[in-house]
């Protein structure tokens, strides 16, 4: 090989590296500009959410305020205290859940025993804990009369006594946290938003509190996960299974989980996804906010940077 060829391969082999290593550092920047784009966004979104959500829970807060400091109600609840007889307001709490516009009400005795239900009237005399209420508001999962059951943010109510008298009457009250919920929050473009209900929390379908060790528990009795459970704005998400991974780790940690997911083989369908959990007022996980980013654009981006460097 004469010195004028390997001069000339020599600098091919200069120019190529040049390029390489620009084009490479290219890269690793705009990735890492995009994924601190969608982390800013992620970040923006999940304050959003949580103004929205507080919003919300004052507003069920308030109704359910309103509906026990009423005269109907508090006439009512001296009625059953005295009497002891609740047969004639079983149907009550129907009423007061429509024009309060709640998704679900009733009403507890003294007893904790339900005198009338909105969702469910034939509960009628059924045992009903006061679970959080010594909260303002908290996250309940309700059961259904179709055997289903429903997410959504509650508050408790005495009735003419204070929150710490057991003995009173209370009202307890809420709305659902469904797609419907999901509509009205403000995703940026590019954004998909969706929720994971945990099991119904039954016993031996639940997975373990948070340090629990999930691998001796796991498929002796806890939930497994449902695709079907991961709803969006629009009703069901697609490629929700691709979502597993990243929900187990919120379910079982009780703590936010991030992970980069491939929805399919394409990477222009590659998502920059957060897990986020919603807890009861014990701590449980009942739900678990997905918010995924689409990488769309960083991949074509990308793709350029390399047309340009080939």
């Amino acid at each position: 090989m004469s010195l004028r060829q390997k001069l000339l391969l020599l600098f091919a082999l200069t120019v190529c590296a040049a390029v390489a290593v620009v084009a490479w550092i290219l890269l690793v920047n705009v990735r890492q500009v995009f994924e601190q784009r969608d982390q800013q966004e992620t970040a923006l979104f999940v304050s959003q959410f949580q103004r929205e959500f507080q919003q919300r829970s004052a507003e069920v807060a308030a109704s359910v305020g309103r509906i026990a400091a009423s005269d109907r109600v508090r006439a009512m609840a001296f009625e059953i205290v005295q009497s002891g007889d609740a047969s004639p307001y079983v149907n009550e709490a129907q009423t007061l859940a429509q024009e309060a516009e709640l998704d679900f009400l009733e009403i507890v005795d003294p007893d904790q025993r339900i005198v009338s239900s909105a969702q469910w009237p034939a509960r009628f005399g059924y045992y009903e804990p006061l679970a959080g209420s010594d909260q303002p508001t908290f996250l309940k999962t309700e059961d259904l009369p179709d055997g289903s059951s429903a997410l959504g943010t509650f508050a408790v109510r005495a009735v003419g006594h204070t929150e710490a008298n057991l003995r009173a009457v209370h009202v307890l009250g809420g709305k659902r946290l469904d797609k419907s919920f999901l509509a009205d929050l403000p995703a940026a473009p590019g954004m998909q938003v969706a929720l994971y209900r945990n099991a119904d929390h039954a016993p031996g379908a639940q997975y373990p509190h948070p340090g629990a060790d999930f691998g001796a528990n796991f498929g002796a009795g806890f939930a497994v996960f449902d695709p079907k459970r991961l709803i969006s704005a629009s009703g069901e998400t697609p490629y929700a299974s691709r979502y597993q991974s990243l929900i187990d780790s919120a379910l079982r940690s009780g703590q936010d989980a991030r992970s980069i997911l491939y929805l399919t083989s394409r990477r222009e369908d590659s998502v920059n996804a957060t897990a986020i959990p919603l807890k009861s007022d014990k701590g449980d996980v009942l739900a678990v906010l997905i918010v995924s980013i689409s990488r769309n654009g960083m991949v074509e981006a990308q793709q350029y940077i390399r047309s340009l460097a080939y």
